[in-house]
């Protein structure tokens, strides 16, 4: 996923996620997690959740020392957002990440039952995107622990709708006759993912969990080329209507490195 980190904007790729367009800052910002914030939004729960034992978070908007530049033009950003996961008693000593989607950030403790992250953006989506947390040298999904609830942002710091359907990913199904044999493909738009991907990275199609394959550039090797696979019609008669799709990947080839979204088949062209 590192590969993908860009040194000031990196677009975030939805699934459960919803992508969004967050910039990270590479000198030393410590004292973002130290200076006082505004607390613009608060989850708190009666009951601990997850082997860690959380019982909430919150969004805190922090004002930056100085403005930091954003790219094409775009107005200076003057806050960030902090973001902090509380736990009901003090955490494993260890190094941890909190996710947001696919993002993956390094965790900064505050207290011995939080932990905080700094994110540079302007808007966060609300109501779309997974919050989790994990060791620092975890990097699947098999291995993060998913809060329950999306992260719900306010209206005034909320990402737009449009902008957030821009940055989804797209899965588009058609029928293909090759010679007799009749197949299914799986084309995949995914904003800010280029095809090819490095070597080792996201590489593989799953439905329900079942491997389906390797994806390849449609349309050759480029950047904005789209990923495909093709399957039988008999496969795809298998599958269920519904079914989650992610894509899979690593030296394992079958950890779950991004959720598509789920399989609607009444969209076959």
């Amino acid at each position: 996923m590192e590969s993908f980190v860009k040194k000031i904007c990196l677009t975030m790729f939805l699934m459960s996620f919803c992508c969004l367009s967050i910039c990270f800052a590479q000198d030393d910002h410590n004292d973002l997690y130290l200076k006082k914030g505004k607390i613009i939004f608060e989850e708190k729960s009666t009951a601990s959740f997850g082997e860690i034992e959380v019982t909430q978070y919150r969004i805190e908007q922090v004002e930056l020392t100085k403005p930091m530049e954003m790219p094409k033009g775009e107005m200076p950003l003057e806050t960030a957002f902090r973001i902090v996961v509380t736990t009901a008693k003090p955490l494993p000593f260890n190094d941890y990440s909190i996710w947001l989607d696919e993002s993956q950030y390094n965790a900064y403790p505050l207290k011995p039952n939080e932990l905080a992250i700094i994110v540079y953006a302007k808007t966060l989506p609300s109501g779309v995107s997974e919050l989790a947390i994990s060791k620092r040298s975890e990097q699947d999904l098999e291995t993060r622990l998913v809060l329950p609830d999306k992260l719900q942002v306010p209206t005034e710091y909320a990402t737009p709708l449009n902008e957030i359907a821009a940055r989804a990913p797209v899965i588009t199904l058609r029928r293909l006759q090759r010679r007799e044999v009749v197949l299914i493909e799986f084309i995949v738009n995914i904003p800010g993912v280029p095809c090819p991907l490095p070597q080792n990275s996201i590489k593989y199609i799953a439905l329900d969990g079942k491997m389906y394959g390797e994806f390849s550039c449609k349309d050759g090797e480029n950047e904005d080329a789209p990923f495909h696979h093709l399957i039988t019609v008999e496969q795809f008669a298998q599958i269920r209507n519904g079914a989650e799709i992610t894509l899979r990947g690593g030296s394992s080839k079958n950890k779950i490195l991004m959720k598509l979204g789920t399989l609607n088949k009444d969209l076959i062209r």
